[in-house]
């Protein structure tokens, strides 16, 4: 906290802290620019520090890539003052990257906690291929975030819990975390 200079937290950040880290499902709802991504990423990072993992510890859903990057900047700031580096790394992967830049992710995720930004349509797609290398990093991951939950409704929505479902039976035990703006 002090690194990040953060004096105190406010209270859906307290609640949503104390529930990540004891594993429980959670929805954070607060105000546009209110502290919901540090309410989901403090408690993942202390989770990964305290327990390691080679491969992709949470992924990170968002329904556009250009909010996948720039909360992965975001992320990745944070990683850095907290001097985490060494063990955590945080990438986006969505269409439209090199396969460079993919190849980069696989092969970190063998020597580090990975922080893995995307979007339903990269996991459905890849878990319809059963593409291997990406399955094999899905497989293991400890947490699932939802951000901009409000924004999976009707026939998306209904995509959205398919692809969930498929993704609980892939994985082992998952914990959620959804987060808003604008949910009732």
């Amino acid at each position: 906290m002090k690194e990040l200079k953060i004096k105190q937290f406010y209270k859906f950040q307290e609640d949503a802290i104390q529930e990540i880290v004891f594993e429980e499902n959670v929805i954070i709802e607060a105000p546009t620019a209110s502290g919901k991504t540090e309410a989901f990423t403090i408690p993942i990072l202390q989770k990964i520090f305290e327990n390691p993992i080679n491969g992709v510890f949470v992924l990170l859903i968002y329904p556009l890539n250009a909010l996948i990057d720039d909360q992965i900047s975001k992320i990745s700031n944070l990683i850095e003052k907290c001097k985490l580096e060494v063990i955590i790394a945080a990438y986006s992967i969505h269409g439209g990257q090199s396969s460079k830049y993919k190849d980069k992710i696989i092969s970190e995720s063998n020597k580090k906690s990975i922080i893995l930004a995307t979007n339903f349509d990269f996991i459905n797609y890849h878990l319809i291929l059963q593409d291997k290398k990406w399955n094999q990093l899905f497989k293991n991951a400890k947490i699932i975030v939802m951000d901009e939950a409000h924004s999976y409704t009707s026939f998306h929505g209904s995509n959205v819990y398919h692809v969930l479902k498929r993704m609980k039976n892939y994985m082992k035990k998952i914990q959620v975390v959804g987060s808003s703006a604008t949910l009732d």
